[in-house]
């Protein structure tokens, strides 16, 4: 009798852990499903997993990118830095998100802001890694900057306007 409550016991335990586990699993899908941020996996530099924001950002499907080398859609003047600041990331030596530019499929080329953090992930080492498309943030900033240096180089003309017309005038 004793051995049938002990077995009893234990079975509720793992039924209760079991739709425990289910509950999260649920939560994590649900949150990376309707996420408005890129969310991946990478093992072996190889995507192991993408949410659908990261496949709308790229314009791969989940089979085009799932076993995919990961630094294929990466600008490649972007790649050193982007290696060394996600080591760096990894290892905790580094807390604020990098960015760098990645190759749509159509050939697009996009900013992204990103972060990533070591896991196990089907008995392996993994990066989990977000990141946001900043390109129109890029854009703008780029946008500010010219506009910026037009009005000071019109600032300068000016003043070479008025410093011709002060030495015109003394003549």
């Amino acid at each position: 009798l004793i051995l049938v409550f002990s077995m009893s016991l234990v079975w509720r335990r793992y039924i209760l852990q079991r739709k425990k586990r289910q509950k999260v699993e649920q939560l994590v899908k649900t949150l990376s499903d309707s996420s408005p941020v890129g969310i991946f996996v990478i093992a072996d530099s190889i995507f192991q997993f993408v949410n659908p924001q990261f496949e709308k950002d790229t314009g791969y499907s989940n089979e085009e990118l799932v076993g995919r080398n990961s630094l294929s859609l990466v600008f490649p003047e972007d790649i050193p830095a982007l290696k060394e600041n996600a080591v760096k990331m990894l290892k905790g030596e580094r807390v604020t998100p990098y960015e760098y530019r990645l190759i749509n499929k159509t050939g697009e080329i996009r900013w992204v802001m990103e972060s990533v953090v070591s896991i196990e992930y089907g008995e392996k080492r993994a990066a989990l890694g977000n990141y946001m498309d900043i390109t129109y943030r890029k854009n703008m900033e780029k946008t500010m900057q010219e506009t910026d240096e037009k009005f000071r180089q019109s600032q300068k003309m000016e003043a070479v306007g008025r410093l011709a017309g002060g030495v015109a005038h003394d003549f």
